[in-house]
C-alpha cells in the first residue's frame, strides 16, 4: 500500500528540525520506504510532501483498524506529536485535518508563548489547503523486471522467452496528470520488442501499474547485451525527474545444423552406352553366413553402381556383369572376369563390394584377397580369389582399367571375418598394377564401414555421388578419374560422422575422363 500526505506547520512560528516517521510494532505490517523523513525548517503555513509504502502480510492477524503510528517531531520535544493513522484492513479511509499542537488552540495560550508555534484559523487552513490542491503533478515511479519472463532462471533470455517490466506509477501533486505515456529508450532491438505504452490521466493521489511485455524472443536475434533505459512522460511536460536504465542480455538458442544427404537417385544417364567398346563386372556380396559375417549395402551399392558404370561411364548393359549375394562364388566371378578379358575391349571396370582379407598364409607381406560368397576360411587362401589376379590379366588385355573397392584388406576385427579378426594384423593392401585406376574404401589397418543415414556403405555412397557430378571441379559436365580420386577424399575426410575412421586411397589417375553425368 502507498500513502501520499502532508505535514504542515499550521502555526504562526517556524518549525525547526521536522522530521516525520511511521511506527508499527505488529510484525505482520511490514514498512518498506520510507520509515522516516527529514523535512527540516517549516515556516507558518508550509507544507512538506511524504511518502509512505508499507506491506501488510497475507495472514495479518491484527486489529481492523491497522496499528501503524505517525511521529511528527520538531527540534523542541514540546512540539512534537504521534498520531494514529487510523486506517481500516479493507477499507478506504481519508484521514481529518485537524491542528497538530492542540494545546495552543486559545489566543490566551498564544500569549503566553509568543515564540511558539500556534494554530491558525478555519480560513488560514482552508487557504494552505487551496494552496496544496493547487500543485501541479508530480509522477513518481519504480521499474521491476519479472523474473517469470525467464523461463529457465538462467538471467538470460532465449528464443521463445518473454522480458517482462512492471512499472508503477503514483501522482503524488495536487493536479491531474494528463496523458501520462511510458517510453523506452536506448537499444534499437529493445524499442523495437519492448513497446511503451500510453497510461492515460492519472488523478491526484492515484497511481496505475502497468506491464510492459515483448512478444516471444524470435529465433533471429543475436547474442547481445542491451542496455536501455524506461522514463515516464506527461502531456504537459510534468515528467517524472528520474530515468531507470535496465539492461537485459539475449542468446540465441543452440542450433543443431542437420545436413540432408544428397541423394544418388535419379541415376544421371546423358551418358548410357556411350562407350560401345567397354565392359564391367560388379560383385556386391552381402549375404554372407554367420562364420564369416554379413553385410547390409552391399548388394544394394552394387546394383546402383552397375546403374552409374552405365549412365554415366557409358558402359552398355549388355556388356556390365552384375554378381550378387549366393551367385558370387569364386568360379563364378573368375569366369566372368576371364571371359570379359578376351573380348579385347578398350576399357573395363571391376566393382567389387564385400569382405576383403589379408593373404591368410603370409599376412604381413602377401597379397590381399576378395572373399567370394562361397569361402569356406578354415582352407584358408585355396577359397578366396587374389585381387591381384584379377587386375593383372585386365590390365594385360585391356588399355585402360578401372577398379572400385568398397572392402577393406586389413583383418580389422570391425570389418574382417571373425576367426581371422582375432589375430589383430593390420597390413595396407599391395596392388601389382602397371596402368589400373585403382580406388580403395580404406587404408592401411582401417574398417570400410557401413553409412546408416545413407544406406549405402560410405565409399561406394560418396564415389557415386562423385559421378553424379559432384566430383567435376570445372563443372565441365564431366569427370575425370583425378577429380573423382580428390573429392572422394575430400568428402570421406570432411563427413563428421567418419571422424578419420575411414581413409580412401587412390593410385594411377592421370586426368582421364571417366565419364559424363550431363
Amino acid at each position: 500500500m502507498e500513502l501520499t500526505g502532508y505535514v504542515v506547520n499550521a502555526g504562526l512560528t517556524e518549525a525547526r528540525g521536522v522530521k516525520f516517521e511511521a511506527v508499527s510494532a505488529e510484525p505482520e505490517l511490514e514498512i518498506i520506504t520510507p520509515p522516516g523523513a527529514e523535512l527540516g525548517i517549516l515556516k507558518p503555513g508550509e507544507s512538506r510532501k511524504v511518502l509512505l509504502t508499507f506491506k501488510v502480510a497475507p495472514g495479518y492477524a491484527g486489529p481492523a483498524q491497522l496499528p501503524l503510528t505517525f511521529k511528527i517531531t520538531e527540534a523542541r520535544p514540546r512540539f512534537s506529536k504521534e498520531q494514529p493513522a487510523r486506517l481500516a484492513l479493507g477499507g478506504f479511509y481519508k484521514d481529518p485535518i485537524e491542528p497538530v499542537f492542540k494545546d495552543f488552540d486559545t489566543a490566551a495560550a498564544l500569549a503566553a508563548a509568543p515564540a511558539l508555534a500556534g494554530p491558525i484559523s478555519d480560513a488560514r487552513a482552508a487557504e494552505v489547503l487551496t494552496l496544496m490542491a493547487g500543485e501541479p503533478p508530480v509522477l513518481e515511479f519504480g521499474v521491476n523486471k519479472l523474473a517469470d519472463g525467464d523461463a529457465n532462471g538462467n538471467g538470460v533470455y532465449e528464443p521463445g522467452e518473454v522480458l517482462r517490466y512492471k512499472v508503477g506509477i503514483r501522482n503524488t501533486g495536487g493536479k491531474t496528470a494528463r496523458g501520462v505515456a511510458i517510453v523506452v529508450e536506448g537499444d534499437e532491438t529493445v524499442k523495437t520488442l519492448l513497446e511503451g505504452r500510453l497510461v492515460g490521466d492519472i488523478p491526484p493521489g492515484s497511481n496505475r501499474t502497468v506491464v510492459l511485455e515483448t512478444a516471444p524472443i524470435p529465433d533471429s536475434l543475436p547474442r547481445k547485451e542491451a542496455v536501455f533505459s524506461i522514463r515516464v512522460a506527461e502531456k504537459g511536460g510534468f515528467d517524472a525527474n528520474k530515468v531507470e536504465e535496465a539492461r537485459a542480455a539475449f542468446q540465441p538458442r543452440a542450433r543443431t545444423v542437420v545436413r540432408q544427404l544428397a541423394g544418388l537417385l535419379p541415376v544421371p544417364a546423358a551418358n548410357a552406352g556411350g562407350r560401345a567398346n567397354a565392359g564391367a563386372i560388379v560383385v556386391g556380396i552381402g549375404a554372407y553366413n554367420e562364420t564369416i559375417g554379413p553385410l547390409k549395402y552391399a548388394a544394394r551399392d552394387a546394383e546402383l553402381a552397375a546403374r552409374y558404370l552405365n549412365g554415366v561411364l557409358g558402359i552398355p548393359e549388355k556388356n556390365i556383369k552384375l554378381i550378387l549375394d549366393e551367385k558370387a562364388t569364386k568360379s563364378r566371378i573368375e569366369a566372368t572376369i576371364e571371359q570379359l578379358a578376351e573380348k579385347g575391349l578398350d576399357f573395363i571396370a571391376f566393382y567389387y563390394s564385400g569382405h576383403g582379407l589379408p593373404d591368410p598364409e603370409d599376412q604381413r607381406s602377401g597379397d590381399p584377397y576378395i572373399v567370394p560368397f562361397d569361402a569356406e576360411l578354415d582352407l584358408g587362401r585355396r577359397t578366396l580369389i587374389r585381387l591381384n589376379e584379377i587386375i593383372s590379366p585386365l590390365e594385360h588385355k585391356t588399355k585402360d582399367v578401372l577398379v572400385l573397392l568398397d572392402a577393406c584388406f586389413s583383418g580389422n576385427p570391425l570389418s574382417a571375418p571373425k576367426p581371422l579378426a582375432q589375430k589383430g594384423l593390420g597390413i595396407a593392401p599391395k596392388f601389382a598394377q602397371e596402368k589400373a585406376v585403382v580406388l580403395t574404401g580404406s587404408s592401411a589397418t582401417q574398417p570400410s564401414l557401413e553409412f546408416e543415414k545413407a544406406g549405402h556403405g560410405y565409399f561406394s555412397y560418396y564415389f557415386m555421388l562423385g559421378l553424379k557430378g559432384e566430383a567435376d571441379g570445372n563443372r565441365d559436365g564431366a569427370v575425370t578419374d583425378t577429380e573423382l580420386c580428390d573429392f572422394v577424399k575430400a568428402a570421406m575426410a570432411g563427413d563428421e560422422t567418419l571422424n578419420g575412421r575411414q581413409t580412401p586411397g587412390c593410385s594411377n589417375p592421370a586426368g582421364r575422363v571417366l565419364g559424363k553425368y550431363r
